[in-house]
């Protein structure tokens, strides 16, 4: 095999190569790569299941093709909404109900940063699987452009859901409690978010010209790619109050986690300083 196959064979992965650099400090944390290699894992299953089972039934459902119908549709308004609560609802709902269905098997759910990665992970999981199938059938040319604005895009939208999955779902730090249908309503809007910016970015991609939607995609995804930074930053801290420090009991010299005015061993008053 020439360098230039092996080349050509290393592309689609290579969103995944910058992804691992980009959180190299993070994976000194086994279970946070643990994490994101189950979302990866989500992400490419999710992949299989839209392209295999959910869209050839909406394609026998419509009679007709979808990304042919949604394209031959003249109003925009209806083709808006056929982008949001079909294409977008449909591949963030898989995405995160595989995600989520895993990490609780794997036992990740209990902390945030965790939940955010596997997200993350979900979509660069999906999009790799969608390159590789786009680079069977258009080549290399179309391959870099989907890198950088589909796969790109895939994890802002995932990374939108999974925001809200690690605020509804993380273990709370002692002595806090979350409710669960707030938890719960607080997942099922970040899903609906998600699944409006992946079918707003659909539309936009498919009504204008590339000449148009390309520089307004980038310039998007820039800005969502800092808000992506700045929650990974919120993670860390829901993490860190998690992980309480505890204290020592002055009389058994057991250590205890919470916010106790009385050692829950012993009995001792907790000596405060």
């Amino acid at each position: 095999m020439s360098s230039l196959e092996i080349f050509y064979l290393a592309v689609p992965f290579l969103p995944l190569v910058i992804f691992f650099a980009a959180f190299h400090r993070s994976w000194q944390d086994k279970a946070l790569i643990e994490a994101t290699l189950v979302g990866i894992i989500s992400g490419a299953g999710a992949a299989g299941i839209v392209k295999y089972m959910a869209y050839p039934f909406v394609n026998v459902l419509l009679g007709i093709d979808l990304r042919t119908f949604v394209v031959s549709m003249e109003d925009p308004l209806a083709k808006a909404l056929v982008c949001v609560f079909l294409i977008g609802s449909i591949e963030e709902g898989a995405k995160l109900s595989i995600s989520l269905a895993l990490l609780a098997i794997f036992n990740f759910l209990g902390r945030a940063p965790a939940i955010f990665l596997a997200a993350l992970g979900a979509g660069l999981g999906f999009s790799v699987v969608e390159n590789i199938a786009y680079f069977n059938i258009y080549g290399l040319e179309v391959l870099f452009a989907r890198e950088v604005i589909s796969t790109t895009g895939h994890v802002v939208f995932s990374g939108i859901v999974g925001l809200a999955a690690a605020y509804s779902l993380f273990t709370p730090a002692p002595g806090q409690r979350r409710g669960f249908w707030k938890g719960y309503g607080i997942l099922v809007t970040g899903l609906f978010f998600a699944a409006i910016f992946h079918g707003l970015f659909n539309f936009i991609a498919l009504t204008a010209p590339s000449w148009t939607s390309i520089p307004i995609l980038f310039l998007l995804l820039v800005f969502m790619v800092n808000v992506m930074y700045e929650a990974w930053t919120r993670m860390l801290l829901l993490d860190e109050k998690r992980q309480a420090s505890g204290w020592l009991c002055s009389n058994c010299g057991l250590k205890n986690f919470g916010i106790e005015r009385f050692c829950p061993t012993c009995g001792s008053r907790v000596q405060t300083q």
